[in-house]
């Protein structure tokens, strides 16, 4: 039995910024979503006075351009000191839903919450799941989602607080064992943490969280499900036009809407 990638924690904040809206008949192929991050210095007037990127996606340079160019059109509250406004750093995530078209790419932008910025390290020893995989899947259950409160402490690593499963009867049975997991999965991760005034500060995130278990040979309807997922993303329904707004996360540079 496999224990299938875990679905990227979608941050429960996403406002929409940017969209080239395709034409009837444009799209050629599936939109690929991807995840970008970037490090945004924030002046005293909440300006955003630097832009620089912190992952290692692939995308084409034309894609970064206008990312950084809508990121410098943002404004966020700026932190303060003793009252006053300072200058800091924090990290926002963009998510970016590319298309390819008979004339090259079409792609959008959603803001995508704002926090310290997350490396994933693959763990040296493989760490089993105290959920029991095979008697979940015995019972139809290949799917878990649920709510993750975590804090980032200055030194970059995080401490999960409470996870908690969407379902009340899966949440009776296994929350436990669920909360487990999270702790031991959230340690693999390695965070830049915000900075206020050159000074690195803690902050309390809130995500959703969701992990897909497959059987071997059923790889691909895990795959068509994540790519389903990845249409439904903010930014690729902006780049239908649609429209979708999230609440915001518990960052101490607030985003302030134009």
């Amino acid at each position: 039995m496999n224990r299938s990638r875990a679905v990227l924690a979608i941050p429960l904040a996403c406002l929409w910024l940017f969209t080239t809206p395709l034409k009837a008949g444009e799209v050629e192929q599936q939109p690929v979503l991807v995840h970008l991050q970037a490090g945004l210095d924030v002046d005293r007037e909440g300006h955003v006075s630097g832009v620089t990127f912190v992952d290692d996606e692939k995308v084409p340079d034309s894609v970064r351009r206008d990312a950084e160019r809508i990121a410098r059109t943002w404004r966020f509250q700026p932190p303060s000191s003793a009252g006053k406004p300072v200058s800091g750093r924090t990290y926002a995530g963009i998510q970016a839903c590319l298309v390819p078209t008979q004339v090259g790419i079409a792609y959008s932008f959603a803001f995508a919450g704002n926090g310290p910025a997350s490396t994933y390290q693959q763990a040296r020893k493989p760490h089993g799941v105290a959920m029991p995989v095979a008697k979940l899947l015995r019972e139809g259950v290949s799917r878990l989602r649920g709510k993750v409160v975590y804090v980032v402490a200055p030194d970059g690593t995080a401490t999960v607080e409470k996870a908690v499963l969407d379902d009340p009867k899966l949440q009776a049975r296994y929350g436990d064992l669920w909360l487990r997991d999270q702790r031991a999965f959230f340690k693999n991760y390695r965070y830049r943490p915000e900075l206020v005034d050159g000074v690195a500060m803690s902050t309390r995130l809130e995500t959703v969280w969701e992990q897909v278990w497959f059987e071997q040979g059923k790889s691909r309807d895990v795959d068509a499900r994540l790519q389903a997922e990845a249409e439904r993303s903010d930014a690729c329904r902006n780049l239908r036009g649609d429209q979708n707004r999230q609440i915001a996360s518990d960052s101490v540079f607030k985003r302030v809407e134009s």
